[in-house]
């Protein structure tokens, strides 16, 4: 499926470049064939990601009683992830605390995937030059990551009912692909043994905190 989206971008960006500028209906439908094929492979990424996890999962089941050794710096992680997002979105995140020198009880690659969603989504929901806020706090075996958006705000029906991680439901607010992103989240919070609480006012935008096992020496 990927190699036939590649070729599908790569003909349409080939036709494109061929039209002329008076071929506007010819420019619109190729640029929406592109989106579309960009939409679908995220899609992909996404299941691909949900499979592994799910994989993950039954591997430590295999090994109850034994605590995996996989562990990553706080500040690594945060300054990796919002960089590549805010890059790719064009977009900013205000830092407002000092990342505490800690890690949390996860693969790298896990807790990255993790913090990429929660941040794309609070992104997805705040206007177009609205910076995202991140907060960290810690305590004695809890890291905890605060994002936090400007956007339109949940109902108190949708915080208290979780319709959020459900991965195939659409509110009316939902319409661009997320609701999968945030059902990886449940799942590699439950594999790490993390949670989230989320904090939302209509009309006024989100706090989701992500409560995370910290490594303690």
């Amino acid at each position: 499926l990927n190699t036939s989206l590649h070729i599908i971008n790569g003909y349409t960006s080939l036709l494109a470049s061929r039209l002329s500028d008076d071929q506007h209906d010819l420019r619109n439908y190729s640029g929406k064939i592109q989106d579309a094929a960009q939409r679908l492979h995220g899609t992909l990424q996404k299941l691909w990601l949900l499979l592994e996890v799910d994989e993950m999962a039954v591997e430590e089941m295999n090994k109850r009683g034994s605590k995996s050794d996989e562990s990553c710096s706080l500040e690594g992680l945060i300054r990796t992830v919002t960089n590549e997002v805010c890059g790719k979105l064009h977009r900013d995140v205000v830092v407002s605390t000092s990342i505490p020198d800690a890690a949390v009880r996860m693969s790298e690659r896990l807790a990255a995937n993790l913090l990429r969603e929660i941040l794309e989504n609070a992104f997805l929901f705040s206007p177009n030059k609205e910076p995202v806020d991140i907060g960290v706090t810690v305590n004695d075996g809890t890291a905890t990551i605060e994002i936090g958006d400007h956007g339109r705000g949940l109902t108190a029906a949708t915080v208290d009912g979780l319709a959020a991680f459900d991965a195939f439901q659409r509110d009316r607010f939902a319409q661009r692909g997320h609701g999968l992103g945030l059902a990886i989240v449940h799942r590699i919070l439950r594999l790490c043994q993390g949670s989230i609480r989320i904090t939302s006012t209509p009309g006024k935008g989100s706090i989701v905190a992500l409560l995370l096992p910290r490594v303690v020496a």
